[in-house]
C-alpha cells in the first residue's frame, strides 16, 4: 500500500496514514482528547534547567518522571508510557512556554489489537520549562508547602507518628 503523508490543519500534527483506514480519523479525535487534559502530561516535553530536553514518562499527581526516550501509546484518553521513567520533577517547579511540538507515538492501527499492528505517528505535545526555586511565583510556593507537607504526612503515617506539627512560613 502507498503511505500518504499530510498536514491536519486542526492540530498542526503529522498524519501519516494508509488509504481506506481509520487511522486518519483515530489520530485527530485522540489528538483532540490530548488537548483536552490540563497541565503536564505523559508524552509533554520538559526543558531542564540544564537545558536537556526530555518528555514527560510518569504522572504522579504532584510529580512527574521525565527521560529522553521510550514508547508512547496514543490512547482515547491520552499517553501511556514504556520504558525508561528518569527522574522526578515537581509539577509546582514548571511553566507552560506557550510552545508546541511534535513528539513520536503509536497505536494499533485501525483499533485493532494484536501483535505486528502498531502503527507510528506523531502528535503535537506542550512544552513545559523548570523553574529553580528563586524564580517561583506566590501561587507556586504555597503548591510547594502543600506539596511538601502531603510528603511529610505520609512519612509520619509510615513511621507510625500519631501527630506531626507542622509550619509553613512561606
Amino acid at each position: 500500500m502507498r503511505k500518504e503523508t499530510i498536514l491536519n490543519p486542526d492540530t498542526m500534527g503529522l498524519i501519516d496514514t494508509y488509504p481506506g483506514s481509520d487511522n486518519r480519523t483515530m489520530i485527530v479525535q485522540r489528538q483532540a482528547a490530548l488537548d483536552k487534559i490540563t497541565g503536564p502530561k505523559v508524552g509533554d516535553y520538559l526543558r531542564t534547567i540544564d537545558n536537556k530536553l526530555l518528555r514527560f514518562t510518569i504522572n504522579s499527581g504532584d510529580r512527574l518522571q521525565a527521560y529522553y526516550g521510550g514508547s508512547f501509546y496514543l490512547g482515547n484518553n491520552g499517553c501511556d508510557f514504556s520504558g525508561a521513567c528518569g527522574d522526578s520533577y515537581p509539577v509546582y517547579r514548571l511553566i507552560e512556554t506557550g510552545e508546541r511540538k511534535a513528539g513520536s507515538v503509536w497505536f494499533f492501527r485501525n483499533d485493532e489489537w494484536r501483535g505486528g499492528n502498531s502503527y507510528e505517528t506523531k502528535a503535537m505535545f506542550t512544552v513545559w520549562e523548570e523553574v529553580h526555586d528563586m524564580f517561583l511565583n506566590d501561587a507556586q510556593w504555597k503548591q510547594r508547602s502543600k506539596s511538601a507537607t502531603r510528603r511529610m504526612v505520609h512519612a509520619a503515617k509510615f513511621w507510625g507518628i500519631d501527630r506531626i506539627h507542622l509550619s509553613a512560613n512561606y
